[in-house]
């Protein structure tokens, strides 16, 4: 039987959790932000609101890309996602498909649907100079779509298109299903690794310790997630770094590796 009041409770937490990491965050949050620093900031204020130690952040660097303080001390935070090899192809679908809806708007500015496009090629790549062309064939494809209420075999790249009535125009890519990956111990030991190098930069910033933070999160085909039975696989690691943390951003959940 579904249990209504256990949801309400998931609800609430998960908004006081929401509250409280823009609560941390804001200070620090501005349209000069790019994209990936306003991420690595959520990250970073969902870690802060996690931890069992209280630190505020101090501010937004490049090396390392936090500094974090309490009343004992000043830390370094260097951020590392953990992906897959698909990242590339994927972001480049969507970046084809945010073209392609810009393209779309400029061609037929009264037209209002959701379109959801499926790619034939999971490794889609092209050359910089075919982006816009390809942008401009995928905008007519998906009017001649519309217009017909069928699909047509005239673009090369596009498995199917799903068209949904708007009142705005939108595109999505849609990856389709896929299976999370299991974050395994070597490739959170090679990502260390790497980070390491940089260590020798972040020490002269005048810190008291240097921690690295890696992310992961299974809401997506780019990334990992860390199944109940392998915990106990993510302790005990050995790093130049002063502490190694995971946030598992999805769940929200932090484990500490040294």
């Amino acid at each position: 039987m579904f249990d209504i009041e256990k949801l309400k409770n998931q609800i609430e937490q998960f908004k006081i959790e929401s509250n409280s990491v823009r609560e941390i965050i804001s200070p620090f949050l501005s349209d000069d932000l790019s994209t990936a620093k306003t991420i690595e900031l959520s990250h970073l204020g969902k870690f802060l609101y996690k931890l069992e130690e209280k630190y505020n952040i101090k501010s937004i660097t490049e090396s390392p890309d936090f500094i974090i303080e309490n009343e004992y001390k000043k830390i370094g935070v260097e951020i590392v996602g953990i992906f897959t090899k698909n990242i590339e192809y994927e972001k480049f679908k969507q970046q084809l498909i945010k073209l392609s809806e810009q393209k779309f708007i400029e061609k037929y500015p009264d037209v209002n649907f959701l379109a959801n496009v499926y790619f034939k090629n999971e490794e889609l790549k092209l050359q910089k100079h075919q982006l816009f062309e390809e942008a401009e064939k995928i905008a007519n494809h998906i009017y001649n779509i519309y217009r017909q209420h069928t699909f047509f075999n005239d673009c090369e790249i596009i498995e199917e298109v799903e068209i949904i009535s708007n009142s705005q125009l939108s595109f999505s890519y849609n990856p389709g299903g896929y299976m999370v990956n299991s974050l395994t111990p070597e490739l959170v030991s090679n990502t260390i690794l790497k980070k390491e190098g940089k260590i020798i930069n972040y020490k002269q910033k005048n810190l008291d310790e240097i921690w690295l933070l890696i992310v992961v999160s299974h809401s997506s085909p780019e990334s990992y997630e860390i199944f109940d039975e392998d915990e106990h696989l993510f302790k005990n690691y050995d790093s130049k770094f002063d502490k190694v943390y995971i946030l598992e951003d999805f769940k929200a959940q932090i484990y500490c590796l040294k």
